[in-house]
């Protein structure tokens, strides 16, 4: 709505680059006029995927050829461009966390996101025929299959998890593991935020504390436990993946199944 009242609501067909630039323009002077001050980069750039979301729909339905927020350059526009970055929680947060009374679905959400280092989509889009078995050892499959569609942010991160001992998966059954809603799109990370938020502000209100908080989480007590910044980008999906990278440059699903279980979870316990 916002996009299209400063546009003077175009048809998708006849939104360009040039106008997604005009757009975040016309968007920092506004709130600079009313505010006093230009928003964050950040903000700015949630418009932008907001956009970009939008018009992959109007392309799957033939009321758009291209996608102009892809690629659109908003910096050096005025916005605030100091970027605030995610801090993981403390120690004790994750206990009051994991102490919450919340729906089974959700701690069991929460405890795949702390205990795998998987993205918000990745985790709630699982499906059953993801979760596999190889040489004893059980994984979430997070490439791409006969039963399976993966949504993941990039190449690198099409790759197999292992999953932990500590973590404890329900009974198998068939289908998704959660109910989460699905968008247009495929994806169920703004349903899922808005529902696992409402627990994360009971026990912090600090703005750089969020969902996405809990990579950072198993990034640093797999850093403690000792595993090589090489073997823990390529657990959580920060290196070249198992799809990406080169001949021989991956690590075996034994190694990862090892480092994702030098890490210590009372929380979970």
């Amino acid at each position: 709505e916002t996009i299209s009242r400063l546009l003077d609501n175009p048809r998708p067909s006849e939104i360009s680059q040039k106008s997604v630039i005009e757009f975040a323009e016309k968007y920092i002077a506004e709130v600079k006029e009313k505010r006093g001050q230009p928003p964050a980069i950040g903000l700015v750039e949630a418009f932008k995927s907001a956009g970009s979301g939008f018009m992959r729909i109007m392309i799957r339905k033939g009321e758009a050829d291209g996608n102009p927020f892809i690629g659109a350059d908003l910096k050096d526009l005025g916005a605030n461009e100091v970027v605030k970055s995610y801090r993981p929680f403390d120690k004790s947060e994750l206990t009051d966390l994991f102490a919450l009374e919340m729906p089974a679905e959700d701690k069991l959400l929460f405890s795949i996101l702390l205990a795998t280092g998987m993205r918000l989509d990745e985790a709630a889009l699982l499906n059953w025929s993801q979760v596999k078995t190889e040489d004893g050892i059980r994984y979430f499959s997070l490439l791409d299959g006969e039963d399976a569609n993966v949504i993941v942010k990039n190449q690198g991160s099409l790759r197999n998890v292992p999953i932990p001992d500590v973590l404890k998966l329900p009974e198998t059954g068939s289908g998704r593991l959660f109910s989460y809603v699905v968008d247009e799109d495929g994806k169920a990370n703004q349903a899922c935020s808005k529902l696992l938020m409402k627990h994360v502000r009971k026990i912090t209100k600090m703005d750089t504390k969020v969902i996405h908080s809990l990579r950072g989480n198993l990034k640093d007590l797999l850093r403690d436990a000792g595993v090589a910044k090489e073997l823990n980008d390529f657990i959580t999906g920060h290196s070249s993946g198992d799809v990406a990278g080169k001949y021989g440059s991956g690590f075996s699903l034994q190694k990862r199944y090892e480092a994702i279980n030098s890490v210590k979870h009372p929380w979970l316990s």
